[in-house]
């Protein structure tokens, strides 16, 4: 590893190396989407949403594409809709889509009519007081961006969603660092969920999932729960596909982290995603192997995906008291396979 001095002597500006560029798209649905665009030396490329709860888009490394993105293309916030399930019509998929605060899963209302979208309304609040740092730490160049999201209602809830991401000059993993505050005066019944998606080629048939589920693994559906022995396969491409989902409870390492890891030895690459098994008890596992739908979800999140109305009716939702601070961590990290 070069120092900071060997590193400034070999090139003109290091965002040869590590950098963020911040552009704005001008054409087509996405028209007025900011995109912040990091790059860094160790072959790591993606892009994060500020007006999506600054959540990643495109993620490459080594030039290999990883993510899955629909055929809807990436959608500006102009389009949302939160009725039914026209989260169908503009949702872009991508690397991160978070989904809360007020529901993850199926759209659902509450007795007074209180509408809450499929997968919630968190996922497209853009970023206020957006922050891009990019500094040398030593002999170790950083990335930080950070951005604060607020979802709130007249007389009920406030909260207060803090991102910071974060990736280094010659690091092979993204870390997102979330802190929700309740500025409320009352506890909240919150969901979130961090819905990460691999797409192709990382993943195809010759690609595997390995998940430390110690047997219990349960199916959101009949059909699923039949097919939880096959959760490891990504199998070929077939006509009428029905989605699979799993959940999984993971146990924490010594660190207090749970993992997932993904691995495809065609491409001799793999993936793992590290979380807070304390704040994010629950793996969801997505799995769709239809045509244009080939897909695979790696989700931690803070409770089954079964929408807030069934999440209430089973007791299931987790509550933040006024004035309280939770913490969330996820770490992606992209790595070769040995030869």
């Amino acid at each position: 590893m070069m120092t900071k001095r060997e590193l400034l002597q070999k090139t003109g500006n290091i965002s040869q190396l590590c950098g963020v560029r911040e552009v704005r798209c001008t054409a087509g649905k996405a028209a007025g989407t900011r995109m912040l665009q990091v790059h860094n030396a160790a072959g790591l490329e993606f892009t994060v949403l500020p007006d999506k709860c600054m959540d990643i888009y495109d993620l490459r490394f080594r030039g290999v594409n990883c993510a899955f993105q629909t055929k809807n293309g990436l959608i500006g916030n102009q389009w949302y809709n939160p009725l039914n399930t026209e989260f169908m019509n503009y949702w872009s998929a991508g690397m991160l889509c978070t989904c809360g605060l007020e529901n993850a899963g199926p759209p659902c209302s509450s007795l007074d009519g209180t509408v809450y979208p499929l997968h919630g309304r968190i996922g497209m609040t853009p970023a206020e007081n957006l922050c891009v740092r990019q500094f040398w730490h030593g002999d170790d160049f950083r990335i930080e961006l950070e951005g604060q999201m607020r979802e709130s209602r007249l007389e009920e809830h406030n909260l207060l969603l803090t991102r910071r991401i974060a990736a280094a000059l010659d690091s092979d993993t993204i870390e997102i660092e979330d802190t929700l505050e309740n500025q409320g005066h009352t506890p909240f019944e919150f969901m979130l969920l961090y819905h990460m998606n691999f797409g192709y080629p990382f993943i195809d048939e010759t690609a595997r999932v390995m998940i430390e589920s110690n047997g219990k693994i349960q199916g959101r559906t009949a059909y699923a729960a039949g097919r939880t022995r096959y959760y490891q396969r990504i199998e070929p491409i077939k006509d009428g596909a029905e989605e699979e989902v799993f959940f999984h409870e993971v146990q924490p390492g010594a660190d207090g982290l749970s993992c997932a890891r993904i691995e495809n030895p065609a491409l001799k690459m793999g993936a793992e995603i590290a979380y807070s098994h304390d704040t994010l008890p629950i793996l969801a596992q997505w799995k769709f192997c239809a045509p244009g739908e080939y897909v695979l979800g790696i989700e931690p999140g803070n409770s089954h995906i079964e929408g807030r109305s069934a999440g209430q009716e089973h007791g299931m939702l987790k509550e933040i008291q006024p004035g309280e601070t939770l913490h969330f961590l996820v770490k992606l990290r992209l790595f070769d396979l040995p030869q």
